[in-house]
């Protein structure tokens, strides 16, 4: 990717992830961050929390997983822009470390779904 491509997904990702590394690295201990998003997506936290603080220059690899993350928290956000602040859609951007503005915290617990660890095989219903 070119350097110039790169600072635009890194300007965009700074807008996308408006949690700071220490919030986000916090977040992927509390016991909620396991109630909407696949084990994988949560593994990845500790990555973001990194790309986030990162001052240096960014490999094309870091530029390829901040747009990945800019263009999830876009279109998750237009859920919440949609259907309001349900607490799946924001435990999700929270994985992905943006706070959705105007929504609390999801409450201790799960919702009445168990903790993802793998995706659902396809055909099923989710």
């Amino acid at each position: 990717m070119a350097r110039k491509a790169c600072a635009v997904v890194r300007k965009e990702f700074n807008r996308s992830v408006n949690m700071s590394p220490d919030a986000i690295r916090k977040w992927a201990k509390d016991p909620r961050a396991k109630c909407a998003s696949f084990e994988s997506t949560r593994k990845r936290l500790p990555k973001l929390a990194a790309l986030k603080a990162k001052k240096g220059e960014w490999t094309e690899a870091d530029c390829n997983y901040a747009r990945r993350v800019v263009n999830f928290n876009t279109r998750m956000q237009g859920n919440v822009k949609t259907h309001g602040c349900r607490v799946r859609n924001v435990t999700s951007l929270l994985n992905w470390g943006r706070k959705p503005p105007g929504c609390k915290m999801p409450p201790p617990g799960c919702s009445t779904r168990k903790p993802r660890t793998t995706a659902p095989k396809k055909g099923a219903g989710d």
